[in-house]
């Protein structure tokens, strides 16, 4: 079978229309900007873990993501369409510096 060249090409491969896919992208979207509106508080309960967040609600948390996205997936939880970020305590997010291209 030749590879798919386009987006229409790969939903039709993996079974799924371009609306569906739109759908899952705004629910995604949500779940991150809900990661986002929670972040303080998630720096008090869960300082230097990764947090899963779907559909709104931490789903789990812990140290090690490997883990943490095996017991997801132990659990039955749809690991793709979960959010998994890192929670920093505070003052210890990284800072990035970005060379700007002259």
């Amino acid at each position: 079978m030749p590879e798919p060249t386009n987006l229409d090409e790969i939903l039709l491969q993996i079974g799924i229309t371009r609306e569906a896919l739109g759908a899952a992208m705004v629910r995604f979207q949500a779940d991150l900007e809900s990661f986002y509106v929670q972040y303080e508080d998630f720096q008090k309960r869960y300082p230097n873990c990764f947090v899963a967040v779907y559909e709104g609600k931490v789903v789990g948390w812990g140290k090690d993501p490997h883990r943490l996205i095996y017991r997801l997936r132990h659990r039955g939880q749809p690991v793709h369409k979960i959010v998994i970020k890192k929670v920093y305590k505070p003052g210890e997010e990284p800072v990035w510096i970005l060379q700007a291209a002259a």
